[in-house]
Order: C-alpha cells, then sequence, then structure tokens
C-alpha cells in the first residue's frame, strides 16, 4: 500500500480534501474561520530573545527569494507545513513585518496542545516518575535555554544530537514535560518509545529547512 507522509517539527501531513486547511498531526485549522488571531500575548514564554512560535499561511507560497527576504528580517524558518502553511519563530515585531511585506490568510501561535500527540500523552500519563523523552528545539539558539531549563527541572541524563534545529534526549518527569511544552524554545515533546526512529526523524527535519 502506497503511504505518503511528510514529517515537519514532528508533524504528519495528509494529503488534504481542501488544500486551503492547515492540519498538524491531530488538529485542522480553518483559516477562513479563525483568520489572523491576536497574537500580542502568546501563551508560551517567549525565548530569551524574546520571540515566539507561529503559524501562518501566506496568499501564496513563498519563493526562495521571499524566503530569504523573511529570514533578513530576523525570522527563524522552523519550516512549511504542507501543502501552504508555514512553521516560524519571530518576534512580535517581526511578524508585524512580515505581515506589512507579504499577505497572510492566518496567523496564530503556534500552542501548546500542537506539541505532543494523544497517544504521547497516554504513554506519559502511564509512564513512571521519570521516562526518556526527545525534546525538539526551535532554533539552535535556544540550546542553552532548554538545557537550563532541563537541569533545574531535575532532568537526568541530558544528551544533545547535531541537526538544526536540535533534538535533546532526555530523562523529565510529566510536570517537566509540561512545563516544556509552554516554552517557545520548545517544538515537540515526545515519549522515546522502543521504535522511535530517532536518526530519521533527525534527518527529515533538517530537510525541511
Amino acid at each position: 500500500m502506497h503511504k505518503l507522509t511528510i514529517i515537519l517539527t514532528f508533524a504528519a501531513i495528509a494529503v488534504l480534501a481542501d488544500p486551503g486547511l492547515i492540519q498538524l498531526r491531530e488538529t485542522v485549522i480553518d483559516p477562513s474561520e479563525a483568520s489572523i488571531q491576536n497574537v500580542a500575548e502568546p501563551v508560551c514564554v517567549p525565548t530569551v530573545s524574546g520571540k515566539s512560535q507561529y503559524l501562518i499561511q501566506p496568499a501564496k507560497n513563498f519563493t526562495l527569494e521571499e524566503t530569504k527576504r523573511i529570514k533578513n528580517l530576523g525570522i527563524i524558518m522552523i519550516g512549511c507545513v504542507p501543502p501552504n502553511a508555514y512553521h516560524i519563530l519571530a518576534s512580535p515585531k517581526e511578524l508585524e513585518a512580515l505581515k506589512e511585506n507579504f499577505q497572510l490568510l492566518y496567523a496564530g501561535e503556534f500552542l501548546p496542545e500542537y506539541k505532543t500527540t494523544a497517544s504521547s500523552k497516554t504513554a506519559i500519563a502511564n509512564a513512571g516518575e521519570h521516562f526518556s523523552a526527545l525534546v525538539l528545539l526551535s532554533s539552535s539558539e535556544e540550546f542553552e535555554e532548554v538545557v537550563t531549563a532541563l537541569i533545574n527541572g531535575g532532568s537526568s541524563k541530558i544528551k544533545g544530537v547535531c541537526g538544526e534545529p536540535p533534538i535533546l534526549e532526555t530523562r523529565i518527569t510529566k510536570e517537566l514535560a509540561d512545563s516544556l511544552i509552554k516554552m517557545s524554545a520548545v517544538v515537540n515533546v515526545e515519549e522515546k518509545s522502543e521504535n522511535f526512529i530517532f536518526n530519521d526523524v533527525a534527518k527529515t527535519t533538517n530537510l525541511m529547512n
């Protein structure tokens, strides 16, 4: 059976009946209903540099030249969410500059509930006091910030993997997992199962940047 799976920031994107929808692993956003959200007060704690994660949908896909212009604004492109949305890291000022330079159909914060799956939540709930976890960062610039949060939260055996954005393998508590997904420096927190193909995920994430 032919299987088409595109992974971005650990989001499995199915071929959509309506290409205008933004479909994450377990959340579907309809820009025609949600429109541009008020992102002045993000839910997640901004990074040390004042950036937050957002999902945006432009009127048309960005060209390579437009992507370069966006990066020149100081915005970090975490990746694309096919067919026509993007996951970015930006400050409020940078997001406003993006809106001024490009027509956006949707702009909204990348919320904590997008950062883990129901199956992973169940695995975490059934885990012991500490469990093995994989933590995907929004960019290498947040490496020290997240490691500090892990250490302060009592994490043990922190192991980093090269890549952009980087991934940390560690042992954490359920309470720390809840705190991590509320940080803009963190894209994803998953319970590390035995069949998790760590290298494949790292490579796929790299290809999307």
